[in-house]
């Protein structure tokens, strides 16, 4: 290794540039986000060239991924034998939770959501693909409520403590609508709407089942935030402000269960743009947001035939720039509440915002050069090679302005 070292002339920039790399690519496997061949290939061909200052933070990263492997090895199946509540069950991410749960061994999932049609089909979908489980091998109840009334989730707390024996383990406050429109011109029904909703809905179930989630030796709340709980976004200022809030209040509840209910592990979920069809099913409260969802903030102009103009354009833009399915989605919180983790960033893309948002505020609210190619990029990418492929890059070159250049400096 020493003597191919000295045959290749030595860029110290390029030496850094490779070893920050190195260290993005690492972090980024220990996260489980790259491929254990791809991380194999770049660490056998780019450690030779990683400076000595440098390997301590390869070598620590690389022994952290191998007690990561570890922890997933032991297959946990936290929901095993448990009763969860699952709001916004129908469809989406909910329905694919709920199948989830039943997958790991739960003993009874209590459906929830507004729809009654489409709530029975997600119950025989779950049903069918478990392969009809006999009685008392896996419960499925249905509840039909609107959980932004106070009065039926309380109805259907009791109800659904009746249904499962008194026993309910988990709680995944998933519900939630989108609201598309200028600040300036969205309605305060539209914003009273929105809160009650994606706000106080968490709050009703949270009080209605918390008395039962007391009683269980190892509890869960998951509540759903969004990646328009990290950073906010042109065009949707009700429902970030209703996002940021449930962040809000998940947050303030984890740190009062430590003290207070040390059996509940609570957990704030925010996913980026998971592919469902959560533009279409809110239609009478999706705007035309052309004139704030555009070149100006995104950094790049959208095909004429969607401009933003109505739920198609968005419901367009959402399958188009999204890169997490609905089922990916539940993988990645589930998988993350059996790690006991407190914030789940689902998807790629959320990732990014979180970092951006944390490393360059201004350039983000900004819209400065830089991100605007970021957002350009972030929408074309998932066509060819993905957004991982994007993330490593970013956090290479991020590791290399922030340490690097400071260091200079």
């Amino acid at each position: 290794m020493k003597q191919r070292a000295k045959e290749i002339p030595k860029d110290p920039n390029c030496e850094l540039f490779l070893g920050y790399f190195v260290i993005s690519c690492v972090s980024i496997r220990v996260g489980g986000y790259m491929n254990d061949l791809v991380l194999d290939c770049l660490a056998k061909l780019l450690l030779e060239y990683v400076p000595e200052r440098i390997c301590p933070i390869v070598e620590w990263l690389l022994l952290a991924e191998e007690y990561r492997q570890m922890g997933n090895s032991k297959s946990l199946h936290a929901f095993e034998g448990k009763v969860s509540v699952v709001t916004g069950a129908a469809t989406g991410m909910g329905r694919q939770l709920a199948l989830g749960l039943a997958k790991q061994g739960a003993r009874g999932i209590a459906l929830v959501d507004v729809h009654e049609e489409k709530l029975k089909e997600a119950a025989s979908a779950i049903s069918t693909a478990m392969g009809f489980p006999s009685p008392g091998v896996l419960t499925i109840t249905t509840h039909v409520c609107d959980v932004s009334d106070r009065t039926q989730v309380f109805v259907t707390a009791a109800d659904v403590a009746s249904l499962h024996l008194g026993q309910i383990d988990a709680l995944f406050n998933n519900a939630g609508i989108v609201c598309a429109n200028s600040t300036e011109k969205t309605t305060i029904e539209e914003w009273e709407r929105v809160l009650q909703v994606n706000l106080f809905s968490v709050l009703y179930t949270t009080k209605a089942f918390l008395p039962y989630l007391k009683k269980s030796r190892q509890a869960y709340v998951t509540n759903t935030s969004s990646m328009a709980g990290i950073a906010g976004f042109p065009g949707q200022s009700a429902y970030c402000a209703s996002k940021f809030a449930v962040r809000g209040i998940t947050e303030c509840f984890m740190m009062e269960c430590l003290s207070l209910h040390p059996n509940i592990h609570v957990c704030v979920v925010h996913p980026g743009m998971v592919k469902t069809d959560i533009f279409k099913n809110c239609k009478e409260y999706v705007h035309d947001v052309s004139d704030t969802v555009n070149a100006t903030t995104l950094g790049f102009t959208l095909p004429k035939k969607y401009r933003m103009k109505n739920a198609n354009d968005l419901d367009w833009m959402l399958k188009a720039a999204g890169s997490t399915t609905a089922f990916a989605a539940a993988k990645q919180i589930l998988d993350g509440l059996e790690r006991k983790e407190t914030r789940i960033l689902v998807g790629t893309d959320c990732k990014l915002v979180d970092l951006a948002i944390r490393f360059a505020p201004h350039g983000v609210l900004r819209n400065e050069l830089v991100f605007k190619t970021m957002s350009f990029l972030s929408f074309t990418i998932p066509r060819f090679v993905g957004r991982k492929s994007m993330y490593t890059l970013f956090c290479t070159v991020m590791y290399y302005l922030l340490v690097h250049r400071r260091g200079r400096r």
